[in-house]
């Protein structure tokens, strides 16, 4: 794990007028600064943790805050190409799950909302793509809409470190399809093929099988049905009895090394797709933010994947998002070409 302790991943109020935003009154300072933040959103390999907790204000101002931020950053956004129809939610309050006999949780990488809101080709680029494909179920724990941007208010930081973990899903897909295919170059359009032949793989599984989100195994491009099948939140959380079917090997020796049943299938399915263990993965991907209480951290949910790295039980966060209903327009469809395209100099 990298922490990730660049200056620009950490945003200080210190330098525009925090009240002005608080009011929703933009001078040309505020709307400058928004939007310097905003580009950052579009080509960080991370998120950005807004520190509201420096200005030690009470909780009703420090959300008001975080609330305004976002919606700040949702016009800034539009004016560099957001569809003009995404809009701020906010969600309902979060508890943090932690697995009986451990003091602390490590949540996966995954997409917030991740069986309405995951990456996907764009029409303009793979034109046989159907928008029909951007919604896998109806089951998910957050709400339906599409997630652009995920974020949220910390409103207790509660025990252990409080990190916010971050994977830069283009880096990994263009890796995997070069790991799997040995070969050294790759075309955008042919890796946004490539991903949605895996989605739409996953939605034909799913007639017969038991899952509702879009998992590592289909985002990692695993050719194997049981990867894409498999639920995994928790790493510390054992197996479901079914998914735990898939794997009868689980109870070898080999296995048994591994810290939990999840981490198991995490090696299994980063060693098919990109030759790598679970722990190789993280010290190549993972990049981790410190968030503390009253923070507001957001990043892209589209071409990042996020999780969480040693959280407590009483750590309590509020979904702040950038959303929309229905991902069927051309706006969006530019947009996320546009997102494909964040590393024009990795792809060539």
């Amino acid at each position: 794990m990298i922490l990730a302790r660049q200056s620009n991943c950490y945003i200080s109020y210190h330098d525009v007028d925090y009240e002005a935003l608080l009011d929703g009154q933009y001078g040309v300072e505020e709307k400058n600064w928004l939007s310097e933040k905003a580009k950052l959103l579009n080509v960080l390999s991370s998120g950005l943790v807004f520190k509201i907790s420096e200005l030690q204000l009470p909780l009703e101002r420090s959300r008001a805050l975080a609330i305004q931020t976002a919606r700040g950053l949702s016009d800034s956004l539009k004016a560099l190409g957001a569809p003009s129809d995404m809009y701020v939610e906010v969600d309902h309050l979060q508890k943090t799950h932690v697995v009986d006999g451990h003091s602390t949780r490590t949540l996966i990488p995954h997409h917030d909302g991740g069986h309405a809101s995951y990456l996907t080709p764009s029409v303009l680029d793979v034109p046989s793509w159907s928008p029909k494909w951007r919604v896998f179920s109806d089951k998910g724990v957050t709400s339906d809409s599409h997630k652009l941007y995920q974020g949220f208010f910390l409103h207790h930081a509660g025990e252990g470190e409080s990190l916010t973990s971050y994977y830069d899903l283009l880096k990994v897909i263009r890796a995997s399809y070069l790991y799997q295919h040995q070969t050294s170059e790759v075309s955008i359009q042919e890796l946004q093929n490539w991903l949605g032949g895996h989605l739409i793989r996953a939605f034909e599984l799913r007639r017969n099988w038991h899952f509702n989100y879009i998992n590592l195994g289909t985002v990692f491009g695993s050719p194997k049905p049981e990867h894409l099948a498999t639920d995994i939140h928790y790493m510390e959380a054992p197996l479901k009895a079914e998914q735990k079917s898939y794997f009868p090997e689980i109870a070898t020796s080999k296995a048994k090394e591994c810290d939990s049943e999840t981490e198991y299938v995490m090696n299994e399915i980063c060693s098919i797709t990109l030759g790598l263990d679970w722990q190789e993965f993280r010290k190549e991907y993972e990049s981790a933010l410190q968030n503390t209480t009253f923070d507001f951290v957001i990043g892209h949910n589209l071409n990042l994947l996020h999780g969480g790295l040693n959280s407590g039980s009483k750590r309590l966060l509020e979904p702040i998002c950038l959303v929309m209903k229905h991902p069927l327009t051309l706006s969006y469809e530019e947009w996320l070409s546009k997102a494909w395209r964040k590393h024009q100099l990795l792809w060539g």
